[in-house]
């Protein structure tokens, strides 16, 4: 009868107990006692069972380190239970020691093929046997080792984001884990172990560079091999990726292997891309911008400089109204349009011509290769077609037009910002003479923008700021209303200028307000002179243009107080022109600044009002005086219905609020004819009287009778008499 199984007396989990633990299984009791005798002065713990059956038992309740194992015993033999061990699942990698009698081949081979380890034959050398012991626990620690390495490279494999490779330098034969084929989109069998197999795939612009980087860390002269490159992936684009690898050297420092990891960077060099565009390129067009022009400017001017033949032009588009369209149909569309022009001037340009956006309406382009002027001109005035060709933005339809300044290298330019300062001297020069229009820089004759701010100091400072006056009459009797005055500069070589050819100037130098400031109060004095001459002239009132810029001035009123104690005229004869747009850029705070305008009697009145965005929900809270009908409304009027429908409706909203509606820019009969019809309160415009000097306006206002008419009708009629015919 077997003996029942004998476990260690301090039977511990595997992970925690510290010596060894040999299962002996053997049918006889003596084996099992010098075993145990023998083990345990080596400090093993030896548990021990008589069969097949019970040591499959002691097994699961030990997890032994390493298993003696008979092969002849009874209910299972040593063959049974060793292929049994083996399927359990801590039984794969357990060594087990054979100890038989048999010493045929046949059994031995039959032995390891159950899953045997080594075999000791009996009668058994007890002494030897326990050096036969730990040699086996060695060589199981190190083979476990081993597979545990394996085990956690395969997991480290299969689970990082990074794709691993392995070169063997001796063989040149390369291993590329699943995730490294994976990332770039093959499968298993696509690539094979070759190094060609990697670097045929590497982008041929990159290719060279790569073959340069290992060769370069296999000869020691990096630490390391890092490297960026494109790679050909499965669907036949290339990806960015970043190959990290170290040579491993023998003891004379030669390389023999080298391995290490590729990561897809491929979103990190988009983004990457991304930044580099964005900080070269207009965010809305995605045109050029500034920095990126002036570069290839820069490199443009180098190349004129080698080559004598080589001629080149540099055009400054700026859209004409840009900021009024802005304003009157709002931001989006206002992007639309941009959006839209950039196609028309870039449709219009040749091959190899570059177009980039600098800001706001500012397009510039530069003309590479051209023969001579003509050819220049030819581009532009296509440009200057195509871009006036009627637009519908969401039901509004705009006719963009521009105005262009060109600047030829003949100059001989040596640095590109020169070259862009003339061109915008020439397209403030096309703006002056009336927009719509191109002007080519003349350095006998522009002006620079810089010099041009520098003269509007000096001219403040030498008071060369002249007003001429309009006036306004009523429509229904003709007589005079008020006057609007309207700022001159009377230039020292350029004669007298417009405000058109130096207002963009003074808003850019910031001399817009003190030149405000000047008009107020030259406006104020002039006024008390004519009431000095005529003292119907104190009935009139005076209209003063405000810009927005003026109007937030936190000194405003204190400024007006100041005026008013200054010139001693009434606040009541002053009517503020502040721009439609600048009121409903921030209501709040216009509203704020208008009431306390309203609290000393100054009167506001809404210029060029239907060009802008005023909803009625704003305009109702505004305190306004009067309205002023754009230009363009009253264009209208010479074409057809809209003009009237607008009127009607401006009347309508004006009259409901109880103020006026001044009709301006009133250029024919027809026109008048029109406003009158709609009983339009007052009107202004060059047929009725163009804008005078002060004493041409002193002799005016001295030719009028009691009732506000000329005295003198061959001196000029406020309103012509044909018109008065027209309307009876």
């Amino acid at each position: 009868m077997t003996q029942p199984v004998r476990l260690p007396p301090r039977t511990k989990n595997a992970k925690e107990r510290k010596n060894p633990v040999v299962l002996v299984a053997d049918d006889d009791a003596t084996v099992r006692l010098l075993a145990r005798e023998s083990l345990e002065d080596e400090g093993f713990e030896v548990g021990e069972a008589a069969d097949g059956v019970e040591a499959l038992a002691a097994f699961q309740a030990l997890s032994p380190d390493l298993v003696l194992l008979d092969l002849m015993m009874p209910r299972m033999d040593g063959y049974a239970t060793c292929k049994a061990l083996r399927q359990f699942p801590d039984g794969e990698h357990v060594p087990v020691l054979i100890l038989t009698g048999l010493t045929d081949m046949e059994s031995i081979d039959r032995a390891y093929k159950v899953g045997a380890t080594d075999f000791a034959t009996k009668p058994v050398n007890w002494l030897l046997l326990r050096h036969r012991v730990q040699y086996v626990l060695r060589s199981g620690h190190v083979l476990r080792a081993l597979r545990q390495s394996e085990e956690r490279y395969a997991l480290a494999s299969r689970g990082a984001n990074d794709g691993l490779w392995d070169w063997d330098l001796q063989t040149d034969q390369l291993y590329f884990s699943p995730r490294w084929k994976s990332m770039l989109g093959y499968r298993e069998e696509d690539i094979g172990n070759r190094r060609e197999d990697w670097l045929k795939r590497v982008h041929p612009q990159d290719l060279n560079r790569v073959k340069s980087e290992l060769q370069a860390h296999v000869s020691g002269l990096t630490t390391h091999l890092e490297s960026e490159h494109r790679i050909l992936a499965a669907d036949g684009n290339y990806r960015w990726v970043q190959c990290r690898g170290v040579a491993v050297r023998d003891e004379t420092g030669k390389p023999y292997r080298m391995a290490g990891s590729q990561t897809d960077i491929s979103q990190r060099k988009q983004a990457e891309a991304r930044l580099v565009r964005d900080a070269l390129h207009d965010s809305l067009t995605g045109l050029p911008n500034r920095a990126l022009f002036l570069d290839y400017m820069k490199r443009t001017l180098e190349r004129a400089r080698r080559r004598s033949d080589y001629v080149f032009a540099v055009v400054f588009i700026d859209i004409d109204h840009f900021k009024a369209i802005n304003d009157s149909h709002g931001h989006l569309l206002g992007d639309k349009l941009l959006l839209e022009i950039g196609r028309r001037i870039r449709s219009s340009l040749r091959s190899g011509d570059l177009l980039a956006r600098f800001a706001g309406d500012e397009f510039m382009v530069l003309l590479n290769d051209v023969r001579h002027v003509k050819q220049v001109t030819e581009v532009v005035e296509r440009i200057q077609q195509r871009l006036s060709t009627p637009l519908d933005l969401d039901g509004n339809m705009v006719t963009p037009t521009a105005s262009v300044g060109i600047a030829m290298s003949t100059e001989g330019y040596h640095r590109p910002e020169d070259m862009l300062d003339d061109a915008d001297t020439a397209m403030y020069c096309a703006k002056s003479l009336g927009r719509a229009r191109y002007e080519l820089f003349d350095p006998e004759a522009r002006t620079p923008q810089s010099v041009l701010m520098a003269e509007l100091q000096t001219a403040l400072a030498r008071d060369e700021f002249v007003l001429h006056y309009q006036p306004i009459v009523s429509v229904g009797s003709g007589r005079v209303a008020g006057f609007e005055a309207l700022l001159r500069w009377k230039h020292s070589s350029r004669g007298l200028l417009l405000p058109e050819q130096f207002m963009a100037a003074a808003q850019e130098s910031g001399l817009i307000v003190p030149i405000g400031h000047w008009v107020l109060r030259a406006a104020r004095k002039q006024m008390r002179e004519w009431r000095y001459l005529c003292p119907s002239a104190d009935e009139f009132f005076m209209s003063v243009n405000m810009s927005s810029q003026e109007l937030m001035h936190p000194d405003l009123t204190m400024i007006l107080d100041s005026l008013a104690q200054e010139t001693g005229f009434s606040p009541r004869s002053l009517r503020l022109e502040v721009p439609e747009n600048s009121l409903m850029n921030d209501v709040d705070a216009a509203i704020d600044v208008i009431t306390r305008l309203k609290a000393r009697n100054i009167a506001l009145s809404i210029d060029n009002f239907g060009s802008g965005q005023s909803s009625l929900h704003s305009l109702h809270r505004v305190p306004f005086e009067a309205l002023k009908i754009g230009r363009y409304f009253n264009a209208q009027l010479e074409s057809g219905d809209d003009g009237n429908k607008f009127l009607k409706a401006t009347l309508a909203l004006a009259h409901g609020l109880g103020s006026e509606v001044v009709a301006q820019g009133i250029e024919s009969i027809r026109a008048l004819k029109r406003v009158r019809g709609l009983q339009c309160d007052y009107a202004q415009g060059n047929l009725i009287l163009e804008p005078q000097d002060a004493d041409e306006t002193a002799g005016l206002i001295m030719s009028l009778n009691e009732t506000g008419r000329v005295r003198q009708p061959r001196k000029g009629r406020i309103i012509p008499a044909k018109a008065r015919r027209a309307n009876r």
